[in-house]
């Protein structure tokens, strides 16, 4: 994969966040979430690993369960934060374009 996009292990660094025990509610289905404690502990890691490796310069966000804590995790790390709903804005945008109004 990371081949496929010029990129190499030294390049990326990968964060575990299916261990945290907040993320087991969705991880194992169980039938509670705490919502605040989960947004808590994702941006910790995120800024921990920022802190961990200053060259990080964007985020991606790979499971389909986290694009509602990105606003949350990029508010911690001041960089750019990448989801799927990102990828689906953008695809959109292109194949729908506004007409610009405003100053030009």
């Amino acid at each position: 994969m990371l081949a496929n996009v010029n990129a190499t292990p030294d390049k990326v660094t990968f964060v575990d966040i299916g261990s945290l025990p907040e993320f087991h509610a969705i991880r194992y289905g169980e039938t509670t979430l705490d919502n605040g404690a989960l947004k808590r502990a994702l941006v910790q890691k995120a800024v921990a690993a920022v802190k961990q490796d200053p060259s990080i310069g964007s985020l991606l966000l790979e499971c389909s369960d986290l694009p509602p804590y990105a606003a949350a995790i990029q508010a911690g790390v001041g960089l750019p934060v990448f989801d799927f709903i990102t990828l689906i804005n953008w695809l959109h945008q292109s194949l729908c374009q506004r007409p610009y109004y405003g100053f030009i």
